[in-house]
C-alpha cells in the first residue's frame, strides 16, 4: 500500500504520516509527501499511490483543482480530502469533485483508519471486478477452431454478443462508468473472431 500526503502545513503531514505508519500498516518508505498542489500532481503521476490525502486550501492550487487533474490522469484515483471545516457544503463539494472520502483536520486516529479501510475496500472490489472480467474474455487459442468448425452458428452468436456489448458500452458512457476499457477489449476480441469466421 502506498500513499501521498499533500498539505502545506508540515506538522499535519507528520501527524498523518505517523498514523499511517503506526496504525494503518503502511511502510514509511511507501509514503510520499508534498506541500503544494503543483508538486502533488507531479508526485501522483510519478508514483501512482494507492491513496492520496489532499488538503483543500493551499497556496498555489487548491485541492479541488488538484483532484481534477489527478482524476483526469487516473479516473480510479482514491483521493481523501482534508479540510479544516466540518461545514456540510464544504464536505459536499469535496465529494462532488470526485473524492471518495474526507477527514476534518486535525486528523484523528479512528477517522483516518476508517478512511483508509474504505479506500482499501474500493481497491479490492475493483481488482476483483477486473479479474472476473478478464477471466470471462474468450481464450485466444481455442477460439480459432471454434469459429472454423461451425461458422454460421458461431458468427451469429458473436454478432449478437457484439451488439449487446455495444449497447452496454453506450449505457456506461452515459453514466461515465470506469469499466468501458474492459468492454472495448471484449469487443475487439469479438471483432477478431468475426473476421476469422469470414475467411
Amino acid at each position: 500500500m502506498t500513499a501521498l500526503i499533500v498539505d502545506d502545513t508540515n506538522i499535519l503531514r507528520l501527524v498523518l504520516k505517523d498514523i499511517l505508519v503506526k496504525y494503518c500498516s503502511i511502510d514509511e518508505t511507501d509514503i510520499y509527501e508534498t506541500s503544494n498542489g503543483t508538486d502533488a500532481i507531479k508526485e501522483y503521476k510519478a508514483h501512482r499511490p494507492d491513496i492520496v490525502f489532499l488538503d483543500i486550501a493551499m497556496p498555489d492550487l487548491d485541492g479541488k483543482s488538484v483532484i481534477g487533474d489527478i482524476l483526469a490522469f487516473d479516473p480510479l484515483a482514491k483521493v481523501i480530502m482534508c479540510t479544516s471545516s466540518s461545514d456540510k457544503n464544504n464536505i459536499r463539494d469535496c465529494l462532488t469533485v470526485g473524492a471518495i472520502d474526507y477527514i476534518v483536520k486535525p486528523p484523528r486516529l479512528e477517522r483516518v483508519r476508517q478512511a483508509v479501510a474504505n479506500a482499501v475496500e474500493l481497491i479490492n472490489t475493483e481488482k476483483d471486478v477486473e479479474l472476473r472480467a478478464l477471466l470471462a474474455l474468450p481464450e485466444e487459442a481455442p477460439a480459432q477452431p471454434a469459429v472454423q468448425q461451425n461458422k454460421g452458428d458461431d458468427i451469429s452468436f458473436l454478432k449478437k454478443e457484439f451488439s449487446e456489448l455495444k449497447k452496454e458500452m453506450t449505457e456506461m458512457k452515459a453514466h461515465k462508468s470506469d469499466d468501458i476499457g474492459l468492454l472495448k477489449k471484449e469487443m475487439a476480441e469479438i471483432k477478431r473472431l468475426l473476421l476469422q469466421g469470414k475467411d
